[in-house]
């Protein structure tokens, strides 16, 4: 027996008429009825007790139904299954972050959707600042950097993609935040000049925000001091909770909750650089359709 029969069995038992079950199958009807006594002849029974009004099954019409109604099912999910592997990726997607990307992108929420679009696909995630995530897209080693730097053209810091595809994905100010107790806290506004004076908490050299200070301050002739180098913005934000030591960080990552209660100061300076942040995809990523997937599920980002 073959599929076709089995369908044309299901078909007519369901309809109660070859006339009907030949138009649903779009065959004519001397060919179904070819196609079930075929059938018959292979099952060696008489599956449909014709008359002239009606047609129904016999006991082993009746027996065999079931059973033909599952092959048919198991035969479609057969089929799903052997369409699914063309679609479902697989492989590895070498993502890599900076920490100081604030509400410019949620990563949990992003790495979530990615998953549930595409299981089959490992995701192995690096942190790191945004000079070893340049290294590392630039090398093959990383398929997708969400990076960050300054806005001023020509800079140091500026974004340095080179020939790799890249998307900005959005850019806001930078703000000074200190413990409510520190000399500026009752101010709401700061110049360079002002914060040059305080120790600083910093990230480290390899991070954008301290690449961008130190640019700042360099650029001004100013020289500050930098207390504390730090890998964590937690951490950074846990020494200025405690009153150890100013810090300059993008404003909403200023708003985290571990930096609730601390004062927000807006930096005037004219020529204050913005924060900016991209995603970059690598020169060879090892799965491109899960790049080509994770990119496209960034909000904003215009490739």
């Amino acid at each position: 027996m073959d599929l076709r029969q089995l369908e044309h069995f299901v078909t007519v038992a369901g309809e109660g008429s070859f006339t009907r079950a030949a138009e649903l199958a779009h065959v004519t009807q001397s060919g179904l009825s070819a196609s079930i006594r075929r059938l018959e002849s292979e099952l060696h029974a008489k599956l449909f007790s014709r008359t002239t009004r009606s047609v129904g099954l016999t006991d082993a019409g009746a027996a065999f139904l079931p059973h033909a109604q599952a092959m048919l099912a198991s035969a479609g999910a057969g089929r799903s299954a052997v369409a699914h592997t063309a679609t479902v990726l697989t492989g590895t997607l070498r993502v890599g972050s900076e920490q100081c990307l604030g509400d410019l992108l949620d990563l949990p929420d992003l790495l979530a959707a990615f998953h549930r679009r595409h299981p089959g696909v490992e995701v192995q995630f690096e942190q790191h600042g945004s000079d070893l995530l340049w290294e590392r897209l630039h090398a093959g080693q990383l398929d997708v950097g969400l990076v960050a730097g300054g806005s001023r053209p020509g800079s140091a810091t500026a974004l340095r993609p080179g020939r790799l595809a890249h998307a900005e994905i959005g850019r806001e100010q930078l703000v000074a935040v200190c413990h409510p107790e520190h000399r500026l806290a009752h101010r709401t506004e700061v110049e360079w000049t002002d914060l040059a004076k305080d120790a600083f908490a910093d990230l480290h050299g390899t991070w954008a925000i301290r690449r961008i200070l130190d640019e700042v301050f360099g650029d001004r002739g100013l020289r500050r001091h930098s207390v504390f180098s730090v890998n964590d913005v937690h951490a950074l934000l846990g020494l200025v909770q405690r009153n150890l030591a100013v810090t300059v960080l993008p404003a909403s990552v200023a708003r985290k909750p571990e930096a609730e209660g601390l004062v927000r100061l807006s930096i005037t300076d004219d020529d204050t650089p913005a924060w900016l942040a991209a995603v970059v995809r690598g020169p060879a990523p090892a799965t491109p359709a899960a790049v080509e997937s994770f990119a496209a599920l960034i909000p904003g980002a215009a490739w």
